[in-house]
């Protein structure tokens, strides 16, 4: 077994996010020769294996809410293959390394500045939220390259990923980021769904440059 054998030598103190996408392969190497499992019986063996949605939503990096609707099939291209490739992980792994897993999430999360507010961090970008004008801004770092190529499916992914993570957590609230030639744009969205990029709305009080400066130095450093 390749995915087994893969999970008794990780170090899952290093590179988390790399560590993830590399279960993430091994399990659709594995698992998906198998016949599809709908959500309801992952949720079971999720269950099973002791992994409850808040743990299993914070070794995703989303938000507890995001895994209960993918679970109450919210989500209408089924269960996320992340989430499954976790599950199925975490299904053979010894109490030891669940154990330096979850470790290893919790140490990862220090101060990001001095700032009075903390700005919370997710894997490829840095929130800035805003009592103004009902608006959360996105410090872009290497994922949301939207100015390079707007037409990428894959930057297409990342926008709609990042508005369903928000609309989870702040609700219907304009998202506004700053792509990476630092152009400020907007991400529109229906309730949650992702619409398309636009300019920025004229009357949007833009946060300080540095504050956005030390959301990114924070992020990336989170990301080495």
């Amino acid at each position: 077994m390749i995915y087994a054998e893969y999970l008794r030598k990780v170090d899952f103190s290093v590179n988390i996010k790399s560590t993830l996408r590399r279960l993430f392969n091994l399990w659709q190497c594995q698992i998906m020769e198998k016949k599809e499992q709908p959500e309801a019986e992952w949720s079971q063996r999720a269950r099973e294996a002791g992994l409850n949605q808040v743990t299993l939503a914070a070794l995703a990096g989303v938000s507890p809410n995001s895994v209960y609707r993918a679970f109450a099939g919210y989500w209408t291209r089924g269960l996320p293959g992340y989430l499954c490739a976790i599950i199925a992980a975490w299904e053979i792994m010894s109490v030891e390394q669940r154990q330096k897993w979850t470790d290893a999430l919790a140490n990862r999360r220090e101060p990001m500045s001095e700032n009075k507010s903390k700005i919370p961090l997710r894997s490829t970008f840095a929130l800035i939220p805003s009592e103004t004008n009902g608006v959360v801004f996105i410090a872009d770092a290497a994922a949301l390259k939207i100015a390079v190529n707007r037409r990428a499916r894959s930057v297409t992914n990342d926008a709609e990923n990042v508005v369903r993570y928000l609309y989870d957590r702040f609700g219907d609230k304009k998202i506004i980021y700053r792509d990476s030639e630092r152009e400020w744009e907007e991400l529109q969205h229906t309730k949650g769904e992702f619409t398309t990029f636009a300019p920025c709305p004229d009357g949007v009080n833009l946060p300080d440059p540095s504050l956005v400066d030390d959301a990114i130095r924070a992020l990336e450093s989170s990301n080495d």
